[in-house]
């Protein structure tokens, strides 16, 4: 095999362990931080990349020429195999499949799908473990994304039924409170006008009348200056005069009741 086919295989080799090991980084990369794996893929346009050269396809070796019978009956007849030599043509012990590959598990499509000193995984088998934690991954970042919105909705549920219960012993301590209020209104009696009250209702007019005559500016006087001239009027009445006034508010009681 000359050094040139060497080299060509030596490439593609060494490409498809180029693109498993990108592969390999682009998932793991995926599980760790939560984005997704075929994105970054498409993201760094991997498929852009420059493909190894396809390796020739060995050249035949040339036809041995025919030998005629007489030719061949005088040949030589070939020397057996030693024991040595038998074991040196069986397959190598470290040529089985890799039990620790995934890819070999699940029928691995790599056609030098054996055991190696170079890694642990084959370049194509690489991918499918990457694959199949990528979608692992994914599942259990599912999983834990519902469980929190869950757990989410659920004390969000809890607070707003709190809420609510406490806005409505508010309401009902509020009414209960203006319910009694209101009964104790109720209860109370309406208290009867004295004849004094009477006695000020009807001379209120009259006397602020006069008070406003009597002021040098002709200005109306206060409230409170009425109230105490009709007070001193009602303490100048006569007792007979009083006497009438407070019957007239005791009938007057009477017939409200």
């Amino acid at each position: 095999m000359s050094a040139q086919i060497i080299n060509q295989h030596f490439a593609v080799a060494l490409k498809e362990m180029s693109d498993s090991a990108m592969g390999l980084v682009v998932s793991k990369l995926s599980s760790k931080y939560g984005f997704n794996a075929e994105e970054a893929a498409r993201f760094l346009d991997l498929d852009s990349l420059p493909k190894a050269p396809k390796a020739p396809k060995a050249s035949k070796a040339p036809k041995a020429p025919k030998v005629s019978k007489e030719m061949a009956s005088q040949a030589p007849e070939p020397e057996p195999k030693s024991v040595s030599d038998t074991e040196s043509d069986a397959e190598p012990e470290n040529a089985t499949v890799n039990d620790e590959c995934p890819g070999c598990e699940t029928g691995c499509d790599y056609e030098g799908a054996h055991r190696d000193d170079t890694g642990k995984y084959h370049p194509a088998c690489s991918t499918k473990a990457a694959e199949k934690e990528a979608k692992k991954a994914e599942k259990e970042a599912a999983k834990k994304a519902e469980k929190e919105a869950e757990k989410e909705a659920k004390e969000a549920a809890k607070k707003a039924e709190k809420e609510a219960e406490k806005e409505a012993k508010k309401a009902a301590k509020k009414a209960t409170k203006k319910a009694e209020k209101e009964a104790n209104e109720g209860k109370k009696a309406k208290r009867a006008p004295s004849g004094y009250n009477l006695f000020c209702k009807a001379h209120r007019d009259e006397t602020k009348d006069r008070l406003t005559e009597d002021d040098l500016l002709g200005q109306a006087p206060k409230p409170s200056e009425v109230l105490t001239e009709m007070a001193r009027m009602w303490k100048m009445a006569q007792p007979e005069v009083r006497n009438e006034w407070n019957d007239n508010a005791k009938a007057s009681s009477s017939d409200e009741e």
